[in-house]
């Protein structure tokens, strides 16, 4: 049994909060703005996160295949809120409006989230996002899109002894070493296929980025159109590191279904604590 210290367990806080926000979130019980938020500042997020854990590790529990992935892999993204300045004096600010940020990370084993944390800081996405992979002490591969390719991101992941997979971006200069000899055997899904695999250096040994990575281009056979992906792994296969990438698009739906399935377009509450807990409602339902 999981206890909020001096409050209410878990059995109890469910029994609690599951009814009113089944209502909440389905609109049988209609409540002002105000009142929502009030209500959501007031429940305690350690007990949220619980409730989170509790169903995901029950649906893990009746998944019965094996994972097509390396073991600590973990997907990430970033989604925002655009939102009053005004109201939302901690989040993070531009101009007259305001942006309230979750970095959000994806289980490669169940397609899950289970790491939400709160990015609304003036910290740009890169800054935020090497703190937040310090904190992570399991993952090995850590799969995200090219906003967060800065030379010195990528550098330090590599020497937390950790590996990343992400979208090649069109303004890097390559230092090209040489091409790997590409497998026959290998097969991307749909129309596309394998048209190079390339070792060769990135960044520069001024301002200690310069890493060796793999840039490896992938092309469909009827539009023609290319795409490129990047990686410091030398050794797994390229379709798997292609694969890998492309686990990103579960963690897109997330955010449409967050956004438009449930109408979470306003955020109910002016409150930090009071937002981050109605993510995790979100992610619950």
């Amino acid at each position: 049994m999981i206890n909020h210290p001096g409050t209410l367990s878990l059995r109890e806080l469910k029994s609690q909060s599951e009814k009113p926000t089944i209502q909440l979130l389905s609109g049988q019980q209609p409540l002002s703005h105000t009142a929502i938020g009030e209500r959501l500042r007031e429940l305690p997020s350690d007990c949220l996160r619980a409730v989170l854990d509790s169903v995901i590790h029950k649906y893990k529990r009746t998944l019965k295949h094996k994972s097509k992935f390396p073991k600590g892999m973990k997907v990430f993204d970033i989604t925002t809120f655009s939102v009053s300045a005004k109201h939302y004096k901690w989040a993070s600010k531009r101009q007259s409006r305001a942006n309230v940020r979750f970095l959000v990370g994806m289980n490669s084993y169940s397609g899950t989230p289970d790491a939400i944390a709160d990015a609304s800081t003036n910290l740009n996405d890169n800054t935020f996002f090497q703190k937040a992979v310090s904190l992570l002490k399991n993952a090995k591969y850590l799969v995200f899109d090219k906003g967060f390719n800065a030379f010195k991101t990528l550098k330090d992941i590599t020497l937390k002894h950790k590996h990343f997979v992400t979208r090649w971006k069109e303004n890097y200069v390559f230092d090209f070493i040489r091409s790997k000899i590409l497998n026959p055997n290998e097969r991307l899904d749909g129309n596309w296929k394998l048209e190079a695999d390339e070792i060769g250096y990135i960044g520069t040994d001024e301002n200690n980025t310069k890493l060796r990575v793999r840039r490896i281009t992938c092309r469909d056979s009827k539009s023609k159109k290319s795409f490129v992906v990047m990686t410091d792994d030398l050794v797994l296969p390229a379709s798997k590191i292609v694969q890998m990438y492309a686990f990103r698009w579960p963690i897109e739906v997330i955010f449409r279904h967050i956004k438009s399935s449930l109408h979470i377009i306003h955020l109910p509450s002016h409150d930090r604590a009071g937002v981050m807990n109605w993510l995790l409602f979100a992610f619950v339902s």
